[in-house]
């Protein structure tokens, strides 16, 4: 088993990771939809996991994981039909559990405090939320991205410790508010290029970019007329899940039978491997992530032992995952002084850094046309900006800066 590196070509996904009632309905519906099926398979899962709630886990050491999965699914432009992916697994979802359809799904990643309001405990008279399950479908994750700039927003520590499992704890008007065994899964949407521009540094290395799995979306052919779809051509597939909700929602201990350590024992060899770079930062967790996976597809079918079959079908949605970060970031793949460059620009700050300093930071073994090349890559990726300054009688000095957006929104915490 071994990853693509090829950061030329668009992902290819393996039909393999079409596992279960799941992936079935992924395959009987592609030829009726311009949606991704790799789009469209992620969603599912990370619904489905949701919909199990933190009752079935798997231990790692003395670390419990949850089906709980972060998906962001990314587009080259607004055509690819990233919100078409979104309304098939909604239909699925909507028959198979309505309750949970109906309360435990929402939007708004706009505050950390507004999230933890949503599954807050009891706290004197308020009776708070007993269902911990929260599905956060975001359409517009760019907004959230630029949330994240503001300072004192407390939005990545909580999404990144909600993904943890840990207790989400906050001041919200002077007073404590905790949410204890949260739940919590996210699907965000998203165009490349926003990802490029607005995903910081900052959330690439304190660890919020590789909780999340990233798909490559792309209009998968041209329907003029739409396709045929019902929620009743999916009888039996949606009697299936409601099935393996309540198998999932008992509460369980999952184990791998001995093919399946065999299995992982390759698989996890392989992960070990730090890889450098943009791409090998994302996809730090690679271990996490594939047990997660089997364990959603194990639960699928109403099992609690993780199968070789399992773990493959995982693995090869992970490989897509890993393929897609290569693509959507090759420009910062193929061009690591790129990535050193835009570091040291974030942490410069509002001083910024002159021409002088960033020959400095390559050791002044730069020349000015590999120079000119990082600077413009940074321009057009959105991620640096710059401006000259006249300072008479001495020499025009150009100043470069991070490119921090501005953010209008104001911090929601209701």
């Amino acid at each position: 088993m071994e990853y693509s590196t090829n950061t030329k070509n668009e992902p290819s996904p393996n039909p393999r990771m079409y596992y279960g009632p799941l992936g079935e309905i992924v395959t009987r519906v592609s030829p009726q939809t311009e949606a991704d099926p790799v789009a469209v398979f992620a969603q599912l899962l990370s619904m489905f996991g949701n919909c199990c709630g933190r009752n079935s886990y798997y231990l790692v050491g003395a670390t419990k994981h949850y089906p709980v999965l972060f998906s962001l699914i990314v587009g080259r432009s607004s055509k690819a039909r990233k919100g078409t992916a979104a309304d098939l697994a909604k239909m699925i979802f909507r028959d198979a559990e309505p309750e949970w359809a109906k309360n435990c799904c929402d939007s708004g990643l706009s505050s950390g405090e507004g999230i933890i309001n949503r599954i807050r405990d009891q706290q004197g008279e308020d009776a708070g939320v007993s269902d911990k399950r929260l599905f956060l479908l975001e359409t517009e994750f760019g907004g959230a991205l630029r949330v994240l700039q503001r300072d004192g927003n407390k939005l990545s520590s909580v999404v990144r410790d909600a993904w943890d499992g840990n207790i989400l704890t906050s001041l919200i008007k002077h007073n404590r508010i905790t949410a204890t065994d949260p739940h919590m899964s996210i699907v965000g949407q998203i165009v490349q290029q926003e990802l490029q521009r607005y995903l910081t540094n900052t959330e690439i290395f304190n660890g919020f970019g590789n909780r999340f799995l990233f798909i490559y979306s792309k209009r998968s052919k041209l329907l003029p007329h739409g396709g045929d779809i019902d929620a009743s051509k999916f009888f039996l597939e949606i009697d299936a899940i409601k099935r393996a909700i309540e198998f999932g929602r008992k509460q369980q201990r999952l184990t791998m039978d001995d093919e399946g350590r065999k299995a992982w024992e390759e698989i996890y060899e392989e992960l070990s491997v730090e890889k450098d770079g943009l791409v090998g930062v994302l996809t730090s967790r690679g271990e996490a992530q594939i047990l997660r996976l089997s364990m959603i597809l194990t639960l699928s079918v109403c099992s609690s032992v993780i199968t070789a079959d399992h773990l493959f079908a995982a693995y090869c949605l992970w490989q897509y995952c890993v393929q897609s970060c290569e693509y959507i970031f090759a420009d910062f793949r193929e061009d690591p002084d790129l990535l050193k460059f835009l570091t040291a620009l974030e942490q410069a700050g509002k001083d910024g850094l002159t021409r002088t300093d960033i020959s400095n930071l390559y050791g002044r073994n730069r020349g000015r046309g590999a120079l000119e090349k990082i600077l413009g890559s940074a321009l057009v990726a959105g991620k640096a900006t710059y401006e000259v300054i006249h300072a008479p009688p001495g020499r025009p000095k150009e100043v470069w800066y991070f490119k921090q957006p501005i953010v209008q929104a104001t911090e929601n915490t209701n």
